[in-house]
């Protein structure tokens, strides 16, 4: 039963604290301040974000600048493609020779199962990165081109956005404020377009196993998420569920185990699923901002918030997790949870 706990303690769902709002324990966080003049606000905001990615590994982000027509096309062009039949979809399935080992194309019902521990996820998703000939594009939609070039549209915004992530990080963790950047171009960014149907949680054959998307945690960096429905639900140090519902205009960020490797530990990724226990169909939009796949994820020279000694570093740790390349890494997670030639649409 989901339950709407606060990490550090406090009550009601929704509360002020040192400027930062929360909804259901995660923070908002507010982006405008961050191209600022105003040093002191920059790096307010770089905190803010800073303080949640060192807690929760979750926050909502807000005056993100994405034009919301630009989501509202999105979301309609995605109901869009997967209102086609079956035959129509697997027309673009990833899982074609040429396109498996770049994940990009349709994937159905039952080939992908999130949590290695329990069964396959109920949902079907297709996936888009920068335009770079891997792509796979549905043609029986009804205005292919404009369905194309909304959705690269989309990618170059998230591209935008997680650039500014990026930013905030580096200034959080006493970095220069490019440092991420050129690791990023162009970058491995993947959108993911999933829809998950209705399940009735309540009735006789529901199987606790067999969710919208299992327990796990992110593998890469970042995520950026657009929700247009409840579903998300996030696990606390409590070890409670709790919902993270869609806000207008907010997308939901949260960290991937390679940032937390990355950081050494002082970022978190933390474990989340899906249950769609509502009467619709939802729909899903993550994008995974990553970087290129020569990228040595080794503990980063984070510096002491107050900055006090600018030659004190935190490199010299306890080193929790080995260095690794993040293609080498990324490939071994994928292989883990890909189940390519099994097909169990839902009833």
């Amino acid at each position: 039963m989901e339950q709407q706990l606060h990490w550090g303690g406090g009550g009601g769902e929704e509360k002020e604290a040192a400027a930062i709002k929360f909804v259901n324990s995660v923070p908002v966080v507010d982006l405008s301040q961050l191209w600022s003049p105003n040093t002191k606000l920059r790096t307010q905001v770089a905190r803010s974000i800073g303080d949640a990615c060192r807690t929760v590994g979750f926050f909502y982000l807000t005056n993100h600048g994405l034009d919301p027509a630009l989501l509202k096309a999105v979301f309609e062009l995605s109901k869009m493609f997967f209102a086609l039949s079956m035959p129509a979809k697997e027309q673009i399935s990833m899982y074609q020779t040429q396109n498996e080992s770049a994940h990009r194309g349709y994937f159905s019902f039952g080939q992908e199962g999130a949590d290695a521990s329990s069964l396959s996820d109920v949902k079907e998703g297709i996936h888009i990165g920068k335009e770079d000939g891997k792509n796979r594009w549905p043609e029986s939609v009804a205005e292919p081109l404009e369905w194309r070039n909304t959705m690269l549209r989309y990618v170059d915004e998230m591209y935008r956005i997680g650039n500014s992530l990026l930013t905030a990080f580096a200034l959080d963790l006493g970095l220069d404020e490019a440092f991420f950047l050129p690791m990023f171009d162009p970058g491995m960014g993947l959108l993911r377009i999933v829809h998950y149907p209705p399940q009735d949680i309540t009735s006789e054959g529901f199987d606790s196993r067999h969710i919208g998307c299992g327990k796990h945690t992110d593998f890469g960096i970042v995520t950026i998420l657009s929700q247009d429905s409840p579903g998300l639900q996030v696990l606390n140090k409590a070890d409670e569920w709790i919902s993270v519902p869609p806000l207008p205009d907010h997308f939901v960020v949260n960290l991937g185990d390679c940032m937390e490797r990355w950081t050494n530990g002082l970022y978190k990724a933390t474990p989340h699923r899906v249950i769609n226990q509502g009467t619709l169909d939802r729909y899903a939009i993550p994008f995974f901002f990553e970087p290129n796949a020569d990228t040595l994820l080794s503990p980063l020279p984070i510096r002491p918030r107050d900055h006090s000694d600018e030659s004190s570093t935190t490199s010299t740790t306890t080193l929790f997790h080995e260095p690794l390349c993040f293609g080498a890494y990324l490939k071994t997670r994928l292989a883990e949870i890909w189940q390519p030639t099994v097909q169990d649409t839902p009833n």
